[in-house]
C-alpha cells in the first residue's frame, strides 16, 4: 500500500508542475512539436507524389509500346495471309491480289502503311518474256529497274493500292539496294518475316520526305522442299511485302494517346539524327524533362529503341499533395497551439465545474436514455424472476410490441425456450463472470406469432445480492438470408465448369489463395499444388505472348482485362485459356485481390483454325474455278460472284452485288438468245427442265438448264441451282461453259455421218460387182473389168481407212509419238519429190531451194506425209498438165519467224468458198468423183502442222491453180519439242 501511494505522489508531482506552467509555454511546445511533425509528413508526401507521377509516366510508355507491338504484329499477319494466298496458287493474278488487299481496308484500319505488294524472283533468262507479259496486261512502259545486268531480278509486280506514289515502285528491284537486300536475304534464308533498317522509300518525292522501312515475308514455290537454307533459296518464288512511312505510321498509332509525352523512335540504339525515324515533339535542351524512359522493341530480325520524355503539360497535370500536407500541418499546428492555450486557461475553471457535476449527473442519465432510445439494437433488462423490466424502442420494434405490453413480459414469450435457468446455464457453459458478455443465437417470436432468428449478447450483474440480466438482441433475418445467398454463390462457384482462381495482391509474388474444382479439372493441378504459388507456372516456358504482356499491363494498372493465352496442364499438354481477370478493391480503394475466370476453348480454337483453313481453300476454289458461281442470300439478293462468271457474261462485280434475283434473271435474259425460252432461277425443283432429274437425287438441287448466250460472245452454259440446308432460303447458282463440248458433239455427229457415207459408197460398189460375179458368168474381158472395179474401190476404201486411222492416232496421241529433231529439210524435200515421180509421166516438180535454208525442228515421217499429200493433190487437180513448182520461203519482216515450203500448181483451182472449207474432213473440191481421193488429206496436213507449232496457208483462183505453203517455226521462235 505504501508503494502505491509513493507512485501516485511521484506521478502527481510533474502533473502539478504542468498545471502551474504558463499557457504560452504550453502553446509554444505544441507549436514546435507540430512544425517538426509537419515537415516530416511533407517530405514523405513529396516522395509519394513523385513515385505516383513516375508510375503514371511508365504506364503510358508501356501502353504506347504495346500499341506499337500490336500494330506490327497485325502487319506481319497481313503478309502471312498474302503468303498463304500465294501458297495456294503460285500464279495468282493481279485482279485476285487487288481483291485480297481491298478486303483489308488499309486506309481505314492501318494508317501509315503505303500498301501490300508482291515482288517476283526472275532468272535473267526469263526477264524479256516477263516484261512482255506484263506489258501485254496493259502497262506498255513497264520495265525492271535499275537495268544493269545481273544473274536474277526481283521486280515489284503487284502493289495495292496501285495509284499515286505507289506507281513509282512498279518494277523496282529492291535487291539492288544494300539495306533492302540484307532484309530480303534474311527473310529468304529464315523463312520468317524480316524488316529493313531505316531507308528512303522509292515512293517519296521531293517534298515531305519521311524516313521509312519495309517488312518482307518470303513465298516459296508449291511442292518445293524448304528444310534447309539451300532448298529455300532454290524454291524462292518472291516476297510479299509492305512499305511504311515512319511518321504516318507512328502518328496513326499515337492517335489515341495524349500529347503530353514526347515519343522518339530510333532504328537500333538511341542516338543522333542519323537513325531517328520519328519524333512526336521536340524536347527542349534548356528545360530537361522531369521523366525519361526507353523501351527496346524487336521486329523481323532488327530492333528499335523508343525513347519517352515528359513534356511540361504532363508535369503540370500531376497533383502535388505535399503542398496540401504542408498547409494542413501548419493550420493544424496553429489550431492545436490555440486549443492548448485555451485548455490551459480553462483548467482553473475545471475545479469550479466539479461542483456542478452532481446536477449534471441527472443530465447524463437523461442522455443515456436518449442513447438507449436511439440504439439500433434491442436492449432488454430481465429480473431474476424472468420478467422484462425495461426495453428500449428498438426491442419494441423487433418484437412488435409497445412499452406497456413489454413491461413484465415473460422472457420465454419473447425468446423461444429461454428462461432464467437457461440464461444461467449459458453463462456457466461459456465461463462468463459478472459484467462479462456471453453470445448465442436463438429464435425470437413477434407479437404476430412469427418466429425469426436472433443474435443475443447476454450479461449478468449483481446488485445487493440480486441478479439482473441485460440482453442485447439483433434481428439477423437479413444476415441469414445474405449468408444463404453467399453459400449458394459458393456452391455455384464450386460447380462451375469454368476455372475460378483468386490471387492475393497484398502478399509478395501475388500467390493463389483459392481455386475451384473447375480450375483443377482444366489444369490438372490440385488445390494443394497451386495454392501459395503464382499462376505464371501455367505458362511453362512460353511467356513471350501478346496476351501475357497485355495481362501484366492490366494488373500493373489495376484494371480488368480479357486475354487469350497458351497455357499448359500439369502433364505438359497445351490448352487455350480464355482468361478474364478483375481487381477487388477495399473501402480505401486499394486493390487487395484479383479474381480470374478460366475458359478452356482449345476445341473452339482448333475448330476456328480448321474453319479458317477450309474458308481459305473454298475462297481459292471459288476464285480460281473455271466454272461460274453466283450466291444469293436469304433475302433473295445477290451476295457473291466469282471471276469466272464475270468473264463468261462481261458483267462487273459492283453492278451485280446487291441486286435481286428477279433483276439478275432480267439481265441474264438480255444476254441470251431471244428465240429460246429462258428458265428463271426460281424454277420449281419438281420441274424436270430438259428431262434432267435433280442433281444426284437431292431435292435441294434444281434441275439443270441450258442457256444460249449471244453476248458478249456466243456461249452455251449449263446452269444448275443448289439450295441451302432444309429450311434455308440461301442458294448457289452454278454455271458451266459447255460451248466446246457442244461443238465437239456436233462435229462428232457430222463426222460419223460423213464417214459412214464415204465408207458406204466403195463398199456398195464392191458388194454389187462381187455379187454379179457370183451370180453370172462373164467372159474374161468383162470379168477383168469387174474385178478391176472391185480392186479400185477396195483401194479407195483402204486409203480412206488408213487416213482415218492416221487422224485418229494423231488426235489420240496429241503429238506424243512425234520424234522431232533439228535438221535441214533439203533431204526430206528431195526424197519426197523423187518417190512421187512416175516413169514416163511428162510432168515434173520444179524444185527451187534457197541457198541459206535454216535448220528447223520436225518429225521426218510426219512432215514427209504432209508434203506427199500436198504434191499428190497438185498432180490430181492438174488433169490437163501444167508445171508444179516447189520452193522455200521465209516470213516477211515483222511477222513470226518461220520457214515455208510452198507448192504451186496450175490446175483447176478453187473458189473462195471452197478454200474456206478445204480443211473440213471428207470435203473435196471436185464432187464429180472423177478425181480420186478421200477428202481427208488436207485435214491430216493441218493436224500435223499444228502439232509442229506451224500452220498451213492455201491460196487458189478458180481455173488458175492453187498454192499451198507449209510453215515451220524457226528454232529461235519455238523451243525444240522432246521426242516421246
Amino acid at each position: 500500500m505504501a508503494t502505491i501511494t509513493a507512485r501516485r505522489l511521484f506521478l502527481a508531482r510533474p502533473l502539478s508542475q504542468l498545471r502551474r506552467m504558463s499557457p504560452w509555454w504550453l502553446a509554444a511546445i505544441v507549436a514546435v512539436s507540430g512544425l517538426v511533425t509537419t515537415l516530416a509528413a511533407w517530405q514523405v508526401s513529396a516522395g509519394s507524389g513523385e513515385a505516383a507521377a513516375r508510375a503514371r509516366f511508365d504506364g503510358v510508355a508501356d501502353q504506347i509500346t504495346l500499341a506499337i507491338q500490336r500494330r506490327m504484329i497485325s502487319h506481319e499477319q497481313i503478309l502471312r495471309g498474302g503468303g498463304a494466298l500465294f501458297n495456294l496458287n503460285n500464279d495468282l493474278n493481279r485482279v485476285q491480289w487487288r481483291t485480297y488487299v481491298a478486303g483489308l481496308r488499309l486506309e481505314e484500319t492501318y494508317p501509315g502503311i503505303l500498301g501490300v505488294g508482291f515482288t517476283r524472283r526472275l532468272p535473267a533468262a526469263d526477264l524479256a518474256q516477263h516484261v512482255a507479259r506484263v506489258r501485254a496486261e496493259g502497262f506498255p512502259e513497264y520495265t525492271v529497274h535499275p537495268q544493269q545486268p545481273r544473274d536474277e531480278y526481283h521486280s515489284i509486280i503487284y502493289l495495292e493500292p496501285f495509284w499515286g506514289r505507289n506507281l513509282r515502285a512498279f518494277g523496282y528491284d529492291m535487291m539492288t539496294e544494300p539495306t533492302r537486300r540484307a532484309a530480303l536475304e534474311r527473310a529468304r534464308d529464315n523463312g520468317e518475316p524480316a524488316m529493313t533498317r531505316r531507308v528512303v522509300l522509292v515512293q517519296e518525292g521531293k517534298q515531305d520526305v519521311q524516313p521509312g522501312f519495309l517488312l518482307y515475308f518470303p513465298v516459296y514455290r508449291a511442292g518445293m522442299p524448304r528444310g534447309s537454307v539451300e532448298e529455300r533459296r532454290l524454291g524462292l518464288l518472291g516476297f510479299v511485302y509492305s512499305p511504311f512511312r515512319a511518321r504516318d505510321l507512328m502518328t496513326g498509332i499515337l492517335a489515341g494517346f495524349n500529347n503530353d509525352i514526347a515519343v522518339e523512335v530510333f532504328d537500333g540504339d538511341a542516338g543522333g539524327g542519323d537513325n531517328l525515324m520519328f519524333a512526336s515533339a521536340a524536347v527542349s535542351a534548356d528545360a530537361p524533362p522531369r521523366f525519361n524512359a526507353s523501351r527496346r522493341l524487336e521486329f523481323g530480325g532488327i530492333h528499335w529503341t523508343v525513347r519517352y520524355s515528359s513534356l511540361p503539360a504532363f508535369e503540370a497535370a500531376q497533383p502535388d499533395p505535399s503542398r496540401f500536407v504542408l498547409f494542413a500541418g501548419l493550420v493544424l499546428t496553429g489550431f492545436l497551439a490555440v486549443l492548448v492555450m485555451s485548455l490551459a486557461n480553462t483548467r482553473n475553471r475545471a475545479f469550479a465545474m466539479a461542483r456542478d457535476m452532481t446536477s449534471q449527473l441527472s443530465e447524463s442519465e437523461t442522455r443515456l436514455r436518449s442513447v438507449l432510445a436511439s440504439a439500433a439494437e434491442g436492449i432488454l433488462t430481465v429480473s431474476a424472476a424472468g420478467r422484462v423490466h425495461t426495453a428500449n424502442p428498438a426491442a419494441e420494434r423487433i418484437f412488435g410490441l409497445e412499452g406497456r405490453d413489454m413491461d413484465g413480459k415473460a422472457l420465454d414469450d419473447l425468446i423461444v425456450d429461454h428462461d432464467v435457468p437457461r440464461l444461467c446455464r449459458i453463462i456457466e457453459e461459456q465461463g462468463i463472470g459478472v459484467n462479462a458478455v456471453a453470445r448465442f443465437e436463438a429464435q425470437g417470436r413477434r407479437a404476430t406469432g412469427e418466429n425469426f432468428p436472433l443474435a443475443v449478447s447476454l450479461s449478468r450483474t449483481v446488485d445487493d445480492g440480486i441478479a439482473r440480466f441485460t440482453l442485447m438482441v439483433r434481428d439477423v433475418t437479413e444476415a441469414k438470408l445474405t449468408e444463404s445467398i453467399l453459400q449458394l454463390r459458393e456452391r455455384a462457384i464450386e460447380s462451375s465448369s469454368n476455372g475460378i482462381v483468386i490471387a492475393d495482391m497484398r502478399l509478395p509474388g501475388n500467390p493463389v489463395i483459392y481455386v475451384n474444382p473447375g480450375f483443377q479439372r482444366i489444369t490438372g493441378y490440385s488445390a494443394d499444388e497451386i495454392i501459395g504459388r503464382n499462376c505464371k507456372l501455367l505458362q511453362g516456358g512460353d511467356a513471350e505472348q501478346p496476351g501475357v504482356k497485355e495481362l501484366a499491363l492490366a494488373i500493373a494498372g489495376r484494371r480488368p482485362a480479357s486475354v487469350l493465352l497458351r497455357n499448359y496442364r500439369k502433364d505438359g499438354s497445351l490448352f487455350w485459356n480464355e482468361l478474364s481477370v478483375a481487381p477487388v478493391f477495399d473501402e480505401a480503394g486499394i486493390c487487395t485481390h484479383y479474381v480470374g475466370i478460366q475458359n478452356d476453348i482449345t476445341q473452339r480454337v482448333q475448330a476456328e483454325d480448321d474453319l479458317q483453313v477450309r474458308k481459305e481453300r473454298l475462297d481459292a476454289i471459288f476464285s480460281l474455278s473455271p466454272d461460274g458461281f453466283v450466291g444469293f442470300g436469304a433475302d433473295d439478293t445477290l451476295t457473291d460472284v466469282n471471276p469466272a462468271f464475270l468473264r463468261m457474261t462481261g458483267f462487273r462485280q459492283e453492278e451485280l452485288v446487291g441486286i435481286t434475283e428477279e433483276e439478275f434473271d432480267r439481265r441474264m435474259q438480255g444476254l441470251c438468245d431471244p428465240a429460246l425460252p429462258y428458265p428463271p432461277v426460281r424454277a420449281r425443283i419438281e420441274d424436270d427442265g430438259e428431262g434432267v432429274p435433280p442433281i444426284d437425287g437431292d431435292r435441294r438441287s434444281a434441275p439443270r438448264h441450258t442457256l444460249t448466250l449471244l453476248k458478249p460472245e456466243k456461249r452455251i452454259l449449263q446452269r444448275s441451282v443448289r439450295r441451302g440446308a432444309e429450311g434455308s432460303l440461301e442458294k448457289v447458282v452454278y454455271f458451266r461453259d459447255v460451248t466446246r463440248e457442244t461443238e465437239v458433239d456436233r462435229l462428232k455427229s457430222e463426222f460419223l455421218s460423213t464417214a459412214a457415207h464415204e465408207l458406204r459408197t466403195p463398199m456398195a460398189s464392191i458388194f454389187g460387182f462381187s455379187e454379179l460375179l457370183l451370180r453370172r458368168k462373164y467372159d474374161e474381158t468383162k470379168t477383168r473389168e469387174l474385178v478391176g472395179t472391185i480392186n479400185r474401190q477396195a483401194s479407195i476404201l483402204i486409203n480412206l481407212i488408213n487416213e482415218l486411222l492416221d487422224l485418229a492416232r494423231i488426235e489420240a496421241r496429241a503429238g506424243k509419238d512425234f520424234k522431232a529433231r533439228r535438221q535441214d529439210p533439203r533431204a526430206l524435200i528431195e526424197n519426197t519429190v523423187a518417190n512421187l515421180m512416175v516413169q514416163n509421166d511428162p510432168r515434173r516438180v520444179l524444185v527451187t531451194l534457197g541457198a541459206d535454208i535454216p535448220a528447223v525442228d520436225f518429225d521426218t515421217e510426219k512432215l514427209g506425209l504432209c508434203l506427199t499429200n500436198v504434191l499428190s493433190n497438185a498432180y490430181k487437180y492438174s488433169p490437163d498438165g501444167g508445171s508444179i513448182e516447189l520452193s522455200t520461203v521465209t516470213s516477211a519482216p515483222g511477222q513470226r519467224k518461220a520457214l515455208g515450203i510452198r507448192v504451186r500448181d496450175h490446175g483447176i483451182g478453187m473458189t473462195g468458198e471452197q478454200v474456206a472449207r478445204v480443211f473440213e474432213r471428207f470435203y473435196r473440191a471436185d464432187p464429180s468423183g472423177n478425181i480420186p481421193g478421200t477428202g481427208l488429206g488436207m485435214s491430216l496436213v493441218k493436224e500435223i502442222m499444228e502439232l509442229h507449232g506451224g500452220d498451213v496457208d492455201v491460196e487458189s483462183v478458180r481455173g488458175m491453180g492453187t498454192t499451198v505453203t507449209l510453215w515451220l517455226p524457226l528454232p529461235e521462235d519455238r523451243p525444240m519439242p522432246l521426242a516421246a
